[in-house]
């Protein structure tokens, strides 16, 4: 089930999208694409359309007709000046078509590409989920140029740079990715760089094509640009999430009096970098790398549509810099950098378009369009969403229906569902279909019907919860607490985010300090809970919390509960050994031959230091030591996140690793055929079983709406979501875990109080002794 649109303006040659759906295809990623063609009446929409059924994708194909159909359908015709017409702005349509859908990823893809050879699509996607160490640069002038890694050779600074900027000094150090931070990834291009019509002048060409030309070995490593620094956003190679789109509009150039374009999508991305640094995210580079076919045209062309707006563009940035401190989502920070421009008057040469994009830019965030809708291979239509004016039978109605879904929407059922054959239609509501809870891919689909406590079964939430989510796995978490605010218009989220241990220590100062925030923190590990309960900062839960889960997941006196467990594995390729060359101890992996310099971890891992935690705490630091020592002499292979050990395991560079159980799954899911499977070993610290859990924080005067919430998280939809988007082992009886896992209940953790883990100091310590670095 597709996951991903794909979106792709197409003027010039759309014979492109053949290329990267047969990159796709050979990687495993095909299922999971909409390729959304953006083009205009003159170009042959009839051979797009053609070309979409022979590569047998899902996609759609709108021209301008199409668009404003799309818009009277949609009920946003009175919003279609916030997209230009016959401009590569028109990207935000799809923007707008990705929101209606729910895809989950967003890329987009120049015409006048090609992939590399490389796993294009697998490549983003691991980008999007990587965490652990990253290179990250930042300079003098806060600005970091995305050639710096060979500029020294070839010089050049892509389209939109600001030229005060130049001779910038650049500082490389290393930083620390959390689990869903990055919420882009930029690739980068070989051949035609992508300059600026000034700097293509400069290297001496007339027909819009640099003369100096790039290839692989003008890239490095992959980096982020520090908190604070700006960095030109290329949208020819470009993923992202689905949540910054509030953020992420493709600004309104070409039409316009004053003539400015070319800058739609590097001001688009410096707003991005912005709001992302707000909120704690990254916006990653570098690889996976594209092949840019620019056509030549005239240089002169292009620079008539720079020179409006070049001083503009020196500006820019500084005055959106300023803004948006205190906003909490995408949204507010869009809307706060939205009004700087659109209530300032400036003095610079043509300053009064900065005006006109702020207006543009207070037309754009998504809540002023039409609820999301079910996808379909061509084109989109409605579903309902709670509306304001619900009452509590018709709320129940759309809360029945989340559930109802997980069950009808495998069937393809996407209709009306009502509970009483006596109601009017007026009372009845257009409920969600599976796509809005259940994950998709081959090992999702076929699943039974999830029992347990409904929400249905539970009171109204309303009011305002102040949580502290730490992690959140991929933004899933934030995305079910998206839902539940759908759901129950009178309940409303102030979320806190930063990492968990972070979220644990300021919880702590602030109930200390007698300044508490927090009603609910939610934690993606047992052990920053459990700091927050050793200080005393929390409240315990009742039985009506705790009471579905085991009591092997919950804190000690009800003082946590989890809601999602993961298991540490050992991914291994079936190519290249069998599960019994796998020993059901991990102290004897250091001697078994088969894995002799063939494994692979990722030791900067908070999971893998919680793995070591557990080992020491069972066996003894020198023991824990040891086993560190002897594993890296026997040739285990460093890698920065267990995703990308998973990876290299189904790819064959491993034969086996060491990583949370999850991370083979999601590979699975993207290459069924892929030759990668789990062990699992038994009763000592390679099979812990960690979990993200909840806790009421001390203090709060939200005590009852924070139970209910954390009693929402353990219901069977939340524990069905939670399952099928992050492949997290379910806390309750009757929610299955996916594909051939066995049962939470079949696995032999080792006995260990999980409030334990913690108590990390030691752990880096005596890694750091054994030459394996946290």
């Amino acid at each position: 089930m597709t996951d991903t649109c794909v979106i792709v303006p197409t003027v010039r040659e759309h014979e492109c999208v053949r290329e990267y759906v047969a990159n796709a295809r050979e990687h495993g990623h095909a299922d999971r694409l909409f390729f959304l063609l953006v083009t205009e009446e003159f170009c042959d929409t009839d051979a797009m359309e053609r070309m979409l059924d022979d590569l047998d994708v899902e996609g759609a194909v709108f021209d301008g007709s199409d668009r404003e159909q799309w818009y009277d359908d949609h009920g946003m015709s009175e919003y279609g000046h916030v997209v230009p017409a016959a401009s590569h702005a028109e990207t935000s349509f799809g923007l707008l078509y990705m929101w209606a859908g729910e895809f989950e990823f967003g890329f987009f893809i120049d015409d006048d590409t090609l992939p590399h050879e490389t796993d294009f699509f697998g490549g983003h996607y691991a980008n999007l989920d990587r965490s652990g160490e990253i290179r990250e640069v930042s300079s003098d002038e806060q600005w970091v140029n995305v050639l710096y890694q060979n500029a020294d050779e070839h010089g050049l600074y892509p389209r939109g740079y600001p030229y005060a900027a130049m001779d910038e000094t650049v500082t490389e150090s290393i930083t620390d990715l959390n689990e869903g931070e990055v919420v882009a990834s930029q690739g980068l291009w070989t051949n035609v760089p992508d300059l600026d019509a000034v700097r293509i002048l400069m290297d001496g060409d007339l027909e819009g094509l640099a003369q100096t030309r790039l290839d692989t070995d003008d890239y490095g490593e992959d980096f982020v640009a520090a908190p604070g620094n700006y960095l030109t956003v290329c949208s020819m190679n470009l993923a992202f999430r689905r949540r910054v789109i509030p953020a992420f509009y493709q600004l309104p150039m070409d039409d316009n009096e004053w003539d400015v374009g070319r800058f739609d999508d590097i001001w688009s991305g410096v707003f991005l970098k912005r709001a992302a640094d707000i909120l704690g995210d990254s916006v990653l580079t570098g690889t996976p790398l594209c092949e840019h076919n620019k056509a030549p045209r005239s240089t002169f062309d292009d620079l008539t549509n720079e020179v409006p707006a070049l001083e503009l563009n020196e500006h820019v940035w500084e005055e959106i810099d300023a803004v948006g401190r205190d906003a909490e989502s995408y949204r507010e920070a869009f809307a706060a950098m939205a009004d700087r421009l659109a209530t300032t008057e400036y003095e610079w040469t043509n300053g009064e378009f900065l005006t006109f994009v702020g207006e543009h830019m207070r037309d754009w965030p998504p809540r002023r369009w039409p609820p999301m809708t079910e996808r379909e291979p061509t084109r989109f239509s409605d579903l309902g969403s709670p509306k304001p004016d619900m009452n509590d039978a018709t709320r129940r109605r759309y809360l029945a229906g989340i559930g109802t879904a997980v069950a009808a929407g495998l069937a393809g059922c996407n209709g009306l569902l009502g509970s009483d054959d006596d109601e009017s239609p007026a009372q009845q509501v257009e409920v969600p279909a599976l796509t809005r809870l259940r994950g998709s891919g081959s090992l999702v689909e076929g699943r039974p019907q999830p029992a347990g406590p409904s929400i249905t079964e539970l009171p109204d939430l309303s009011g305002e919860l102040s949580l502290y989510l730490g992690g959140g796995e991929g933004g899933i978490y934030r995305e079910f607490v998206d839902i539940l605010e759908r759901a129950y218009p009178e309940f409303t989220v102030l979320p806190t985010r930063n990492t968990s241990s972070t979220l644990a220590q300021t919880i702590v100062d602030e109930v200390e300090s007698g300044a508490s925030r927090a009603d609910v923190f939610w934690s993606i590990d047992a052990s920053s809970l459990a700091y927050v309960t050793q200080e005393d900062a929390n409240e315990p839960l009742p039985d009506t919390v705790t009471g579905s889960v085991p009591d092997s997941f919950i804190g000690p006196d009800g003082s946590w509960v989890g809601v999602a467990g993961r298991a540490r594995a050992v991914p291994y390729n079936t190519n290249e050994l069998s599960e019994s060359d796998i020993p059901n101890a991990v102290a004897e992996f250091p001697e078994t031959p088969a894995l002799q310099g063939t494994m692979g971890w990722a030791p900067t891992y908070g999971a893998f230091k919680s793995f070591i935690t557990a080992m020491r705490l069972r066996r003894g630091e020198d023991a824990a030591r040891q086993w560190l020592v002897d594993m890296r002499e026997a040739g285990t292979e460093r890698y920065g996140n267990e995703y990308v050990v998973s990876q290299q395991v189904a790819d064959g560079a491993l034969a086996a690793g060491f990583a949370n159980h999850y991370y083979a799954l999601r590979v699975k899911n993207q290459r069924p055929d892929a030759p990668i499977d789990l062990a699992f070993t038994e009763g000592d610290a390679g099979a812990l079983v960690d979990v993200a859990g909840a806790t009421r924080i001390q203090g709060t005067d939200n005590a009852d709406l924070a139970d209910l919430f954390i009693r929402h998280l353990l219901t069977a939809e939340a524990q069905e979501f939670f399952a099928t988007r992050s492949f997290a082992y379910p806390m309750i009886d009757g929610v299955e875990p996916v594909g051939d896992l066995p049962p939470i209940s079949e696995l032999n953790p080792p006995e260990i109080d999980l409030s334990k883990l913690s108590d990390i100091a030691a752990t880096l310590e005596l890694m750091e002794e054994a030459g394996v670095s946290g």
